[in-house]
C-alpha cells in the first residue's frame, strides 16, 4: 500500500479502527473527488480486517456513495512501515471527533506530507493552518473535499506544506526541544508564589 499507484492522487488515515476517527466524512468527501483513493491504516491485522465490523460498515458506506473501490483498508500498519505509507500520500487526513495529541498529523509533518486535520484537541497546536496543512471540521465532507482539492490543485503549496511540517516537527517536537520545554514549565511552576500568597496579594 505505500507504493505508488495508478490513481492521481492518494488520501491516508492512519488511526483506531472505531466511528470517531471520521473515516466516514472521508469516505463521503471522496465523492467529490474523482481519481483519488483513500487508503485507511489501523485496526485488526490484514486478514482479520473483512470480519472487522467497522470496516464493513465503511465499506458498506463506501459503497452506497458509489466509491468502494476508491477505498483500501489496510488493517494494523507496524510502525516501521508507517513512515513509507504516510509519504506515500498526497496528503494525510486526520478528522477524529477529539484528539487530545495529534501524533498522526505530526508524523505526517515529520515524513514532509501536507496534513489535513479536524481542528480539535491537541491538532490546533501542531498544525499550523496554512502553513502546514489546512485545519477543517470534523465532520463536513463537503468542505473537506473543497479543503483537498485545493491542496490538489497546487503542487507549489504542497510542496510548501511538506518542508515547512517537516521543519515543524523537528524544530518544536524533537525530544530534545520537548525535554527544555518541560523543564521551563517545571521551572516556572516552582518559581511562582504559592497560591496563598497570591491570594494575600488582592
Amino acid at each position: 500500500p505505500a507504493e505508488k499507484r495508478a490513481m492521481t492522487h492518494r488520501l491516508v488515515m492512519v488511526g483506531s479502527l472505531t466511528p470517531n476517527e471520521g473515516y466516514e466524512t472521508a469516505i463521503d468527501a471522496l465523492v467529490h473527488l474523482p481519481h483519488t483513493e483513500l487508503v485507511i491504516g489501523g485496526g485488526p491485522p490484514a486478514p482479520d480486517v473483512a470480519a472487522h465490523a467497522e470496516a464493513r460498515r465503511l465499506y458498506a458506506r463506501a459503497d452506497k456513495v458509489g466509491v468502494r473501490d476508491r477505498v483500501h483498508i489496510i488493517g494494523k500498519v507496524r510502525p516501521e512501515k508507517l513512515p513509507a505509507l504516510l509519504r506515500s500520500a498526497d496528503a494525510v487526513v486526520s478528522l477524529p471527533w477529539y484528539e487530545p495529541i495529534g501524533l498522526i498529523p505530526l508524523e505526517a509533518m515529520a515524513c514532509g506530507t501536507p496534513v489535513v486535520a479536524a481542528a480539535t484537541g491537541g491538532v490546533r497546536d501542531t498544525v499550523v493552518d496554512g502553513i502546514t496543512g489546512y485545519l477543517v471540521s470534523s465532520r463536513n465532507p463537503v468542505r473537506l473535499a473543497d479543503t483537498i482539492r485545493q491542496l490538489f490543485d497546487d503542487e507549489v503549496r504542497r510542496a510548501g506544506f511538506g518542508v515547512a511540517g517537516a521543519d515543524r516537527a523537528r524544530a518544536r517536537y524533537s525530544w530534545d526541544r520537548v525535554a527544555v520545554d518541560t523543564l521551563s514549565a517545571y521551572g516556572w511552576c516552582v518559581a511562582a508564589p504559592p497560591r496563598t500568597a497570591r491570594a494575600g496579594m488582592h
